[in-house]
């Protein structure tokens, strides 16, 4: 039955399925991503946003990604999302601001193997409507999700890194079309 239904899928999208939010084409799009830190203070944040961003001009070469310099200019003065949105978007001179926040974040299961686990809240705001569009949320996170990942074939910078390139992609399928089954 599975089986059928891909089929089915293929035939109608072919190889890639739809995004979540279709409303993407040749817009001028900015995205911002905070943690525990704050936005693009860390390298999490930094490289979920670039992540996203690389899956948006790779997959809809019409729109215009922001870069995350003109963007850092308009995050650093306030911590209100709301505010953010705004600033960035009229900041920018964006028509779309994706905005994603990764809370409860850890990289163990355990003293001795890694297992990332985070909650994941992303919405897109509509810069000339003035209101968010979009809405997302991912409670509990988890990459891998079948076997942890031992210490002693990977250390903790690089899991990491893996492990922000996983959500930076999961969230970019919400906004790009993305093979089927690709989902993480």
């Amino acid at each position: 039955c599975i089986g059928l239904a891909s089929h089915v899928l293929r035939m109608i999208h072919g190889n890639d399925m739809p995004p979540e939010y279709p409303g993407l084409k040749k817009e001028r799009i900015a995205v911002v991503c905070r943690d525990e830190s704050g936005y693009a203070k860390s390298p999490m944040s930094i490289g979920v946003a670039t992540t996203i961003r690389s899956m948006i001009a790779q997959k809809l070469p019409k729109a215009t990604v922001i870069p995350q310099g003109e963007i850092d200019r308009w995050t650093l003065d306030t911590t209100d999302q709301n505010e953010i949105l705004r600033e960035v978007g009229s900041g920018t001179k964006a028509d779309l601001v994706i905005a994603v926040e990764i809370s409860n974040l850890k990289l163990k299961d355990g003293k001795t193997m890694y297992r990332g686990n985070c909650n994941i809240d992303v919405n897109a705001y509509d810069v000339a409507k003035g209101e968010i569009v979009f809405t997302k949320s991912f409670d509990e996170f988890v990459y891998p999700q079948t076997a942890a990942i031992s210490q002693t074939e990977m250390d903790e910078a690089k899991f990491q890194r893996l492990y922000m390139l996983m959500v930076g992609e999961r969230v970019g399928q919400l906004f790009v079309p993305s093979p089927i089954g690709s989902d993480v």
